[in-house]
């Protein structure tokens, strides 16, 4: 047996669990984000008293998420080549 190919494969194996996991928060996160502008649209809110929480900042925070899961993305269906 070759451990050293097998422990090569289990690390990929393990980075690929872990890139899905931090992709599926970071979906939730975007959908909870979501969520709550829609709330705060049908309340007619533009801000929540007491907070810093705005429709302005929480379609920043959509954007920054969307751009993370964008590039979450890009890196997990890039190929790797061996030479």
């Amino acid at each position: 047996i070759n451990w050293e190919q097998v422990n090569g494969k289990l690390d990929m194996a393990m980075a690929g669990i872990q890139m899905d996991s931090v992709i599926h928060e970071v979906a939730k996160a975007q959908e909870k984000v979501r969520s709550l502008e829609g709330l705060m649209k049908s309340y007619e809110l533009a801000s929540i008293p007491d907070t810093d929480l705005s429709l302005e900042t929480l379609k920043k925070e959509e954007e920054r998420l969307r751009k993370e899961l964008d590039q979450l993305k890009k890196v997990r269906t890039r190929k790797i080549v061996r030479l």
